[in-house]
């Protein structure tokens, strides 16, 4: 009987020790796996961040690019009169030359000479 006993102990001994084996060759795989996964989807994310980078500095010169003709368009439009310029808080704005401005008051002409860029 004890040897019987004792056998069966042995063996069931054994099968932890193949089950605990098994187990952890599982979880060496899986732990792989997982690492090659979490590889992928990192590579995944670096290249959509790159995209959106991508998008971000299209999105930035486009805008850039917008601003300047609108700039540009606004220049073009009063460029040889007057304007105002009520987003910076300014009045209206005069031709800086006083040169001119003087000789209409000697010349006695009523009409102002506005002109020049802001």
């Amino acid at each position: 009987m004890k040897e019987a006993e004792a056998a069966h102990k042995k063996r069931l001994k054994e099968l932890k020790e193949k089950e605990n084996e098994l187990l952890k060759q599982k979880q060496k795989e899986d732990m792989a796996k997982r690492k090659q996964i979490m590889e992928k989807l990192y590579a995944e994310e670096m290249e959509r961040r790159q995209k959106l980078e991508e998008i971000a500095k299209r999105d930035r010169e486009e805008k850039l690019k917008q601003q300047k003709k609108r700039k540009e368009k606004k220049e073009k439009r009063t460029g040889g009169g007057w304007v105002v310029n009520f987003s910076k808080g300014e009045a209206w704005k005069a031709n800086s030359n006083e040169e001119k401005s003087s000789n209409n008051k000697r010349n006695g002409n009523a009409n102002r000479n506005f002109g020049g860029a802001v």
